[in-house]
């Protein structure tokens, strides 16, 4: 996101009449816009920027709560926007009033991440609304990981001669997630879980927090990726919830080149740098604490 805010007209809005302006903070004050809020607006200039880079990318068609969170997470909000530019997939008036209400306050996406105190939780996770089915996907309604697989071919890793058994591991992994819902997903799996087994990571999960699915750590990747243009810095390898019919446990990082993202199987037993792919729970199951 820009520091600076970008003025496209080479007039400059300082040309605007005193009228137009007088009109134009008339209809802020009638929306909603104080004093308190244009005080703001001079002392922050990053605030500032933020709203403008908000305005810009057509953010003020989501609802409040959409907004508010995208102003907090920026880059890491991957909404209905972004589904339609980076994914190519454009939302109906159905899908969009199932995701009208962003169900996480920004007050709480805020905060410091309780596993590295020193980073924000926008820092560290991504939020986005996921569509999942056991379908082949045409439209948010039928997403998988086969799915996401054939649509990002490239960004997966790929060893020769492997392509076709990862395909058919994929197919171990498309059972549904949920109804179509937000999520909020760490992009790499915490300290706290590393260097345990299965079981106990599953223990040791904090409040407010639940295992994630392949296909949402997958697709959390992937979708900082195409927001960025790079995968996020991972330290480590993150196991996930599905238990595929072999008794192995799924785990999605990214490679070591950074590069790719890498899907793999193995026993759920105690390794030094595999630790659990975590999502916040939605609120009313906790996902506030």
């Amino acid at each position: 996101m820009p520091s600076t805010i970008l003025v496209t007209d080479h007039k400059g809005l300082w040309n605007e009449s005193l009228g137009q302006i007088s009109d134009l903070l008339a209809r802020m004050e009638r929306a909603g816009f104080n004093r308190d809020l244009l005080a703001r607006m001079r002392a922050e200039p990053d605030y500032l920027a933020r709203l403008a880079w908000a305005a810009n990318l057509g953010a003020f068609t989501e609802s409040y709560s959409q907004m508010e969170a995208r102003l907090v997470l920026r880059q890491n909000f991957f909404g209905a926007m972004e589904w339609w530019r980076l994914v190519g997939i454009p939302l109906t008036q159905g899908h969009l009033r199932l995701i009208d209400e962003f169900p996480w306050p920004a007050e709480l996406i805020d905060k410091p991440d309780k596993f590295e105190p020193e980073k924000h939780i926008w820092e560290t996770h991504i939020a986005f609304p996921m569509w999942v089915s056991t379908g082949s996907a045409q439209s948010l309604e039928m997403i998988s990981l086969k799915w996401l697989f054939h649509r990002f071919e490239n960004l997966f890793f790929q060893p020769p001669g492997v392509v076709e058994l990862g395909l058919s591991q994929y197919e171990l992994f498309r059972e549904p997630v949920g109804f179509p819902r937000w999520y909020l997903v760490r992009l790499e799996a915490p300290n706290i879980t590393t260097g345990k087994t299965l079981t106990e990571q599953l223990d040791s999960i904090p409040d407010g927090y639940e295992a994630a699915p392949a296909l949402i750590a997958t697709a959390a990747h992937l979708f900082y990726m195409l927001s960025h243009g790079y995968f996020y810095r991972q330290k480590g390898f993150g196991r996930c919830a599905d238990r595929p019919v072999d008794g192995k446990c799924v785990s999605v990082n990214t490679s070591a080149s950074e590069s790719h993202v890498e899907l793999s199987r193995s026993a759920g037993a105690r390794i030094d740098i595999v630790g659990l792919n975590l999502m916040r729970k939605l609120p009313e199951a906790g996902g506030l604490r």
